[in-house]
């Protein structure tokens, strides 16, 4: 057998490896499947690349945007527009155009987002980590990123319970803003004295509350605002589907993608600081009591909510650290974790979420619908529905409204 001369096996070896080389893309992405269509436009992007780069951008919408890559592995968190979005990357030898398709569920029942405050305080709050009062403007900002972070979780912790992509939609405002406002012309005492019945009533008669129940109310004020322990006391507790308040009190929360996509992958800004995760996964939790979701002692949205989120918003874990307090990096390979079936269900069944129920089931018969029946025994939260639903889940704490 004759041997083939040593140029022929080079340019052999070559070829090969150039084959192997286009083989392996430049880039990757584990989440989202090209040209997925998404019923919320916050989307986060999850992909590995080739190179050790220290960075990616793509184009997306006529915007150059740049993403922090850390092991190879990025997420690059983006707004989608309503239609078909394509991600432009673009890398050291091509560019990768990866689209995704944003298509709002249509659900006639949508969340209202409201920023409640005094008067007198003119809608400032303080910031924990700058020490500073911040504007009206700001805080409104740092609310509809979390209620953004918040739908887009919802969305994928539904997908991998098996329901599919189900979500809320966010009621936009007049000037197609996400968060609404409640100026409120009294003082912390008197909203102490006048309790739930006075808060109730002010909500009511900005934003009344008809048979259809066309929208649910979820209102953030910030505890201990401006003047310490003087401030308005927070409440967590939600009056079934109406008005639920979320208190907004702990660490870095963000007001912009940018500031989402990059300050969170830097390891100052870890330590023990409570970080956006953590005050997103406080929407998770609380909001979650808007649709009817209950405390339980299972890993979850009700019992841990902050800490899901990292799997899906950020590279580094701040709450793994070494002994050389080093922080480890999400596996992004990691599917978002199941929520509890039971809670899971819940949400399937609430009309806020399931577009189909709202249209076809709970709407026309609005006028004598008594929604969800709650109950519980000595070791159970039962929640039964007038579609004949009826789940069941061991709890933590009775739902007494506290929260």
């Amino acid at each position: 057998m004759k041997r083939l001369p040593p140029t022929f096996l080079s340019l052999f070896f070559f070829v090969a490896a150039q084959v192997n080389l286009s083989a392996s893309p430049e880039i990757s992405f584990l989440n989202y499947r090209d040209g997925e269509t998404l019923p919320y436009p916050l989307a986060v992007v999850k992909g590995q690349c080739k190179d050790d780069l220290k960075e990616i951008s793509l184009e997306l919408n006529g915007e150059t945007l740049t993403f922090p890559v850390r092991e190879h592995r990025f997420n690059c968190i983006v707004m989608l527009q309503e239609g078909a979005n394509d991600l432009k990357y673009k890398l050291p030898r091509s560019e990768h155009t990866f689209r995704l398709t944003y298509k709002p569920s249509n659900n006639p029942r949508k969340l209202r987002i409201v920023y409640t405050y005094l008067k007198a305080s003119e809608g400032k709050y303080w910031d924990l980590v700058k020490k500073e009062t911040g504007t009206k403007e700001e805080i409104k900002n740092k609310i509809a990123l979390s209620a953004l972070m918040y739908q887009t979780s919802l969305a994928e912790l539904m997908k991998n319970s098996g329901y599919g992509r189900m979500t809320f939609e966010i009621m936009p405002t007049e000037d197609g803003g996400l968060v609404h406002e409640l100026e409120i012309d009294k003082t912390p005492q008197e909203m102490i004295l006048g309790g739930t019945r006075l808060r109730d009533s002010l909500f009511k008669a900005k934003y009344p509350y008809d048979d259809k129940i066309q929208d649910a109310w979820v209102a953030a004020y910030v505890k201990n605002a401006l003047d310490g322990e003087k401030g308005l006391p927070g409440q967590t507790a939600a009056n079934r589907n109406r008005i639920h308040f979320i208190t907004i009190k702990w660490g870095y929360n963000p007001s912009s993608l940018n500031e989402l996509n990059w300050a969170l992958v830097e390891d100052t800004f870890l330590g023990n600081k409570r970080l956006t995760s953590g005050t997103a996964g406080l929407w998770l939790h609380e909001a979650g009591h808007t649709f009817y979701g209950q405390h339980t002692l299972k890993e979850g949205i009700m019992n841990s909510g902050g800490r899901w989120l990292y799997n899906q918003f950020l590279l580094l874990n701040a709450y793994k650290h070494s002994d050389n307090d080093e922080i480890a990096l999400v596996d992004s390979t990691d599917p978002i974790p199941v929520m509890q079936p039971a809670t899971s269900l819940v949400h399937y069944m609430n009309p806020f979420v399931n577009a189909a129920i709202a249209e076809k089931d709970i709407l026309p018969r609005a006028p004598t619908l008594d929604s969800l029946t709650l109950a519980e025994d000595d070791d159970n939260f039962i929640i039964e529905s007038v579609r004949g639903i009826r789940s069941v889940e061991f709890y933590e704490y009775s739902f007494s409204g506290t929260g």
